[in-house]
């Protein structure tokens, strides 16, 4: 599918698979088509990863593509729907579609379903070079709006900056233990933070 292949052009998954834990189990949150969730358990089976995402669509394409596979697997859930524990959980490109309060709503339902030294795993747009962000700007415009490709509930996105994101996972009850630039191919900045209940 051309959307997974460009998908994986624009976001390093090998800079975010490095600080995931090589077992337990994961949650994949707003996984898509589930490219990250296989690419995970493909790098280590001892994971269990379970991907989540509000698209039945998008759910739907998930399950076929991974039907012979018992891991990961994919339910259409919110966050806020999903009990247990979890050894890590992950959020990649996905706050940018809530208003600032939903965000820390999430990031502190993240921290609940955390198993006791679990991690966040937060990956959030970058906002320079300040040209590739105005692309981007526009792609999610027409991702989230025009094309509804991107399931959001609200009729705008909420870019978050650096700052932003590192005071939103402090007031969840959070301590950052890592935070690092990634790169890709395509030159789409993201910026990846690692924290860890207090």
């Amino acid at each position: 599918m051309v959307f997974e292949f460009i998908r994986q052009l624009t976001c390093n998954f090998s800079a975010i698979e490095k600080y995931i834990p090589e077992k337990g189990t994961i949650l994949d949150v707003g996984c898509g088509h589930g490219i990250l969730s296989d690419f995970l358990v493909e790098k280590s089976p001892a994971r269990e990863v379970l991907g989540i995402d509000p698209s039945a669509k998008k759910i739907a394409l998930a399950k076929k593509k991974f039907r012979n596979s018992h891991n990961p697997t994919f339910r259409k859930a919110y966050l806020s729907e999903i009990k247990g524990k979890f050894t890590a959980v992950i959020l990649v490109d996905v706050l940018y579609l809530l208003p600032p309060r939903e965000k820390l709503k999430m990031l502190k339902v993240a921290k609940k379903l955390l198993a006791k030294n679990g991690k966040l795993i937060l990956v959030i747009n970058g906002k320079e070079p300040r040209w590739i962000f105005n692309i981007l700007q526009i792609q999610e415009k027409i991702m989230t709006q025009f094309l509804k490709i991107t399931h959001t509930d609200y009729d705008k996105v909420y870019f978050e900056d650096t700052k932003e994101a590192l005071t939103l996972i402090k007031k969840s009850g959070l301590i950052v233990e890592r935070m690092e630039n990634i790169t890709s191919f395509l030159p789409y900045p993201h910026v990846l933070f690692v924290a860890k209940s207090r």
